[in-house]
């Protein structure tokens, strides 16, 4: 049976040792401590969890580690996307092996494609698997916007559902959900956005602060639909206050500001560098002043 992809989905962010193997053993903590904060799900392997800078190799070992700790409590979407189809198609295989309930395909990146190019790309993955696949559009950092009327094309294929939409672009989004349909699962993947996207249709959010503040993330969700809007409006903006301080350097503060919330999380994978002492304490400063940790 088909599980619902809605709610908040956290993109898992994968702890690294200094030599750049994965952490296992913080891996499965953080697990847990998303589930157990009560998350909708989890999008191992993606931007956050730094999926192009992992081995495929490591990408299918965290696949595993992923799937195998939830132990079916809540919906795994594994990111298989990567710069080549063969890659791609690989990645979708083993996830569907390992037991992922869907999987987040981005598109291709670095070359300038077509769109007779994308659809061939995605009809060539889908066609591999038996299970939900979610387009991932993020133009900035792919070279690649999947318009509305492409994803209406790509939406015509086997397996594919949904879209994990990251373009920062709201006015697109909602043509999306006018264009595609309530049959089709439109996921928000800007933190910034995710009342508003609600509120226009949207199902979820596939969210990289929730690696941190998870419970901020879950009631925000769980006020809008218990229709508390003030309330959402309120925790939106807490989030947006929380996505300004934990912008840069990229994906480190996230593990930082775990580490200070008591949870091992690693480092960055090289060519992403860590944060400094200074910035580590300015962070710090920045997340108690916003009451979002204890001193």
């Amino acid at each position: 049976m088909e599980r619902k992809i809605e709610g908040i989905i956290t993109a898992l962010i994968t702890p690294f040792t200094e030599e750049g193997d994965i952490d296992e053993q913080a891996l499965q903590e953080l697990v847990e401590f998303q589930v157990k904060s009560g998350v909708h799900g989890l999008y191992p392997c993606g931007t956050v969890g730094e999926g192009p800078t992992m081995s495929i190799e490591q990408r299918k070992r965290v696949a595993e580690i992923v799937v195998d700790k939830v132990k079916a409590r809540i919906p795994v979407t594994v990111h298989i996307g990567a710069i080549n189809t063969t890659m791609t198609v690989e990645l979708a295989k083993h996830a569907e092996k390992v037991g992922a309930d869907a999987l987040g395909c981005v598109t291709p990146y670095y070359f300038t494609l077509d769109d007779d190019a994308i659809v061939e790309h995605y009809r060539r993955v889908a066609e591999t698997v038996r299970m939900p696949i979610f387009v991932y559009n993020i133009p900035h950092r792919t070279n690649i916007n999947i318009t509305p009327n492409l994803m209406a094309k790509l939406a015509k294929l086997p397996n594919i559902t949904g879209i994990k939409d990251s373009s920062r672009d709201f006015t697109q989004l909602c043509e999306y959900i006018e264009k595609l349909g309530k049959g089709f699962t439109i996921i928000c993947g800007t933190d910034a956005l995710i009342i508003p996207a609600l509120f226009m249709g949207a199902k979820g959010s596939i969210s990289a602060i929730s690696n941190v503040f998870p419970e901020l993330f879950v009631d925000a969700y769980d006020a809008y639909k218990n229709r508390s809007y003030e309330k959402a409006i309120t925790l939106q903006y807490r989030i947006i206050a929380a996505r300004r301080v934990l912008a840069k350097p990229a994906i480190a503060p996230l593990k930082e500001a775990l580490k200070m919330r008591g949870y091992r999380a690693g480092t960055v994978k090289n060519p992403l560098r860590p944060m400094t002492e200074g910035e580590t304490i300015k962070l710090r400063d920045s997340l108690m002043e916003l009451g979002l940790i204890r001193p």
